[in-house]
């Protein structure tokens, strides 16, 4: 069990297993390949994982909407504290709520618009635009949270971004190169999509191009939202919002039979559908917990990692030959993704005079840890009431005097919230 928490509390591991399990998702739908209409495919995976967590949330005994209000504060400094996350320390239950939804419906558009630009560019096109999501990720993260990258982290994510590129090889940058050499598709990809327009020529679609990146914007905007609900809301809670807004979202085309009318899928189908599902669903709770201990730059460059695992899955299973500048790409993606995983990640809150590193937090005049952080028993604070009450009530759970600082964490699956 300690083996399990301490997973759950490392970030880099738990966005790679995400990314790893988005390979197996992309490997899959190539398997199902034109035979299913991909808005089909995605609503199909969305309803599965809602029934799937919907049982996990009344096991865990978790509410779909916040009750009371949530504190994250530093008990050396009870008038004066912000959260993990960046926001006040006292967070209400309607921005929770908010910030819940507004997640779900920026992840459902990058998938919904990264669906449509593959029907208007060639799928290396609309994968190398919509991987442009971790540079804009680091922007976001700088520009609102003031959360600089620093040098090495840039260099690092730079690096991410080149061996993606060397990997998928888009025709606008490769040409007849990579026409002529059939690599690897990425994780989040969907094989055998007809396109109306083409990315082949000389040109692209503007409207493909567009599509591919608002994608990567709200991809990166997502990741961003998950991060300043750190310590607030509960990856399965996370996870169910995300795939209600998502099948609904995905199920609009279905109805107007666009690109393709729905179809029934067969025996053998089937099968494949519910691996979709399951690794989806697998994939969107980590991503959600490994963006809620990892800044939205540091985790979406992690996050490249899915066409590195979608590069080896294709060699080992579908039997593709890699040329060098494949081979050489993948090994830039993952030299820097282990640069971005072993930097530290520390950054600065303006009150209170903390300095942070992931997802934890030390008051910098009192940097000793307590007794329970040192045996790692963080636990989630949940007070439903306000103001001095709260603060209050707080006061009551801590014990040991020697704690510098009561952080919010949140429980494995198999725990109730404390």
């Amino acid at each position: 069990m300690n083996l399990l928490r301490a997973y759950w509390q490392c970030g880099p591991l738990v966005i790679g297993t995400a990314a790893f399990a988005f390979s197996f998702t992309a490997l899959t739908i190539k398997f199902i390949g034109a035979s299913v209409p991909p808005f089909e495919t995605v609503s199909a995976s969305g309803l599965f994982c809602l029934v799937a967590l919907t049982g996990l949330l009344l096991r865990n005994r978790l509410p779909l909407l916040p009750k009371g209000n949530f504190l994250n504060i530093s008990v050396t400094n009870l008038s004066e504290s912000t959260s993990s996350s960046g926001l006040p320390s006292h967070s209400s239950t309607a921005c929770v709520t908010f910030l819940t939804l507004l997640r779900s419906v920026f992840g459902s558009v990058a998938t919904s618009a990264f669906i449509l630009s593959l029907q208007l560019l060639s799928l290396k096109d609309a994968v190398t635009l919509f991987f442009t999501s971790p540079i804009i990720a680091l922007l976001l993260d700088w520009l609102l949270m003031g959360h600089s990258p620093g040098c090495c982290g840039a260099t690092a994510t730079a690096f991410t971004l080149a061996g993606a590129l060397l990997v998928t090889q888009p025709p606008f940058l490769f040409g007849a190169h990579s026409q002529a050499h059939q690599g690897t598709d990425s994780a989040n990809s969907t094989a055998g999509i007809p396109r109306d327009g083409s990315g082949s020529g000389n040109g692209l679609s503007s409207l493909g191009v567009v599509l591919a990146l608002v994608a990567a914007a709200a991809n990166a905007s997502g990741f961003l939202t998950i991060s300043l609900l750190r310590g607030l809301q509960h990856p399965l809670v996370l996870t169910w919002w995300y795939n209600l807004v998502l099948a609904a979202m995905t199920a609009v085309p279905l109805v107007y039979r666009w690109p393709q009318a729905p179809v029934l899928p067969s025996r053998r189908e089937v099968p494949l559908l519910l691996a979709v599902g399951s690794t989806q669903l697998a994939a969107q709770l980590c991503l959600n917990r490994g963006f809620q201990l990892e800044s939205a730059g540091r985790g979406a460059a992690i996050n490249v990692l899915q066409v590195l695992f979608s590069f080896i899955l294709d060699v080992v299973v579908l039997g593709d030959k890699p040329s060098r500048l494949s081979v050489g790409g993948s090994s830039l993606v993952a030299a820097g993704v282990l640069f971005v995983a072993l930097s530290s990640d520390r950054r600065v809150v303006p009150t209170g005079g903390h300095e942070r590193s992931g997802a934890d937090a030390v008051d910098a005049r009192n940097p000793k840890p307590s007794a329970r952080r040192e045996s790692g028993a963080e636990h989630r604070v949940f007070v439903d009431a306000g103001g001095s009450e709260a603060v209050a009530r707080v006061k009551t759970l801590v014990k040991d005097p020697r704690v510098a600082e009561v952080t919010i964490t949140e429980p494995l699956l198999g725990e109730a919230s404390s």
